[in-house]
């Protein structure tokens, strides 16, 4: 091969000027001939189990990217398969330096991996992926609880003073978590339970301001949220006891009669359901996920470490062919 991928440092680039300085001065890297090269040379590492199979794949991926306007999704997908070769402590210092994977999109992608090694049969890396993907999850619920913690307490400080300004930045924060992409992810329940608080704290704004918007808003914001959410899901159950307040604030404000029929309406439907959660329902929901103890995760994750790919024992039957990983509209395959 003319040019070196691995000399050049394009199989551990981390940023996206940095492959894009590599491929300016190397143009050839993208031309057919150098990428059917390229796919032979990975297929030979895995014929034989000798050479860097994941470094020239992850090349591979990125020149696949580049060459179709992908980079930045093509980078984002081969830096969340970084992490399967890595212990709990490297990863959460690589979360440190790149909180985007704590949102939905890099959940999803380890999801679909595991979901790939187990539909071929291949249990113990589907368990590994999953192990990652639970750590990345503890460490998103602890930033939701700890955001969480802090729009209560500014909302707590404007039921003290009256500052508005805590009032927003409550608001802002509950917003960020309820539909912000860069935002930690756990579940679609957190994140709809989040529009209980909006709700709430618009109620509180609308009695303080009366913007007509904000009452509007309180009302269409757990009334949507609701409907993503299946009957009886206690989330869902908050969102509507929050909607019901907020139509009936607004008949109290006023005088629709439509506003207080909608929220007896809503009040009896959830007469008959179990007991409401007392509290904003993404604490709740948050403690309840599944969230291994440290020292399982660290146990099982530094006793069924997934190599780095090209090792000796990794053999073709091991893994999917990696020209798959060169379509950018679909999950990276492993």
């Amino acid at each position: 091969m003319t040019t070196n991928v691995q000399e050049i440092g394009l199989t551990r680039a981390e940023q996206i000027d940095e492959i894009e300085r590599i491929l300016l001065d190397h143009p050839e890297l993208t031309t057919p001939e150098f990428l059917k090269e390229l796919d032979q040379q990975i297929d030979q590492i895995e014929r034989t189990g000798k050479g860097d199979w994941w470094g020239l794949t992850r090349a591979r991926v990125l020149l696949g990217g580049y060459r179709d306007l992908e980079l930045a999704n093509a980078l984002f997908r081969c830096r969340t398969r970084d992490l399967l070769p890595l212990g709990p402590d490297d990863l959460r210092r690589r979360v440190d330096a790149h909180p985007e994977f704590l949102t939905e999109r890099a959940d999803a992608l380890l999801r679909h991996w595991a979901s790939q090694e187990r539909n071929a049969g291949k249990n113990q890396r589907a368990e590994q992926i999953e192990l990652r993907r639970d750590l990345l999850r503890e460490i998103a619920a602890e930033h939701i609880l700890t955001l969480t913690g802090d729009a209560t307490a500014q909302e707590h400080e404007f039921q003290r003073s009256g500052s508005i300004a805590s009032l927003d930045q409550a608001l802002a924060a509950r917003r960020y978590l309820a539909y912000d992409p860069a935002a930690p992810f756990l579940s679609y329940e957190v994140r709809a339970a989040s529009t209980q608080a909006i709700s709430r704290l618009l109620q509180h704004r609308y009695r303080v301001a009366g913007l007509l918007q904000d009452i509007a808003d309180a009302i269409s914001e757990p009334e949507n949220a609701a409907a993503a959410l299946p009957e009886g899901h206690p989330v869902r159950q908050a969102l509507l006891a929050e909607l019901a307040n907020a139509l009936n604030l607004r008949f109290r404000e006023l005088g629709d009669p439509q506003d207080i029929d909608r929220a007896i309406e809503v009040f009896d439907s959830l007469a008959s359901l179990p007991e409401l959660p007392g509290r904003d329902p993404e604490d709740r929901a948050t403690r309840g996920c599944p969230r291994p103890e440290k020292r399982h995760l660290s146990q099982h994750i530094q006793q069924y470490a997934i190599p780095n790919a090209g090792a000796k024992h990794r053999c073709r039957r091991n893994r999917i062919h990696p020209r798959a990983l060169t379509s950018c509209g679909d999950p990276l395959l492993l």
